[in-house]
């Protein structure tokens, strides 16, 4: 399975609509959670192309 090639911001469009909520922003890496979940869990992500 191949995968398509996507930039940062397609991204974080994508995981914004999957219910993920931005927490920070240093730079290039940006911090998520997910709010419906009762244990934070954080996902990071580099915005870089």
């Amino acid at each position: 399975m191949k995968l398509i090639p996507i930039s940062g911001k397609e991204m974080c469009k994508i995981v914004e609509k999957l219910g993920f909520q931005k927490v920070r922003q240093a730079g290039s890496h940006v911090r998520y959670y997910i709010p419906m979940v009762e244990k934070q869990q954080s996902s990071s992500m580099e915005m870089r192309n």
